[in-house]
């Protein structure tokens, strides 16, 4: 598996950080999953978390305190296939 993505996203960037800073869709993402997601968690065991195409972590910030998993029972990957989002 290469390390970069074939996709360039530099093109863009200028336009999601418009689209982060203006959309309503994250706000109303983060009230419509958090609730079933914390109910269905058992609390002893692992909960894995996958965020795919992280860009510098925004929403994950957000969503993480709504969700109120125990952090030593949280395994979380973040993948993000642009270098500038990954630093």
């Amino acid at each position: 598996m290469s390390e970069t993505s074939s996709k360039q996203f530099g093109p863009i960037h200028d336009d999601y950080a418009f689209f982060e800073a203006h959309a309503t869709e994250a706000a109303e993402d983060l009230r419509a999953y958090g609730p079933p997601l914390h109910a269905l968690t058992n609390k002893s065991e692992l909960i894995r978390m996958l965020d795919f195409g992280c860009g510098a972590g925004e929403f994950t910030t957000k969503f993480l305190p709504l969700l109120r998993f125990p952090p030593e029972q949280l395994q979380l990957f973040l993948l993000e296939p642009d270098e500038v989002y990954r630093q």
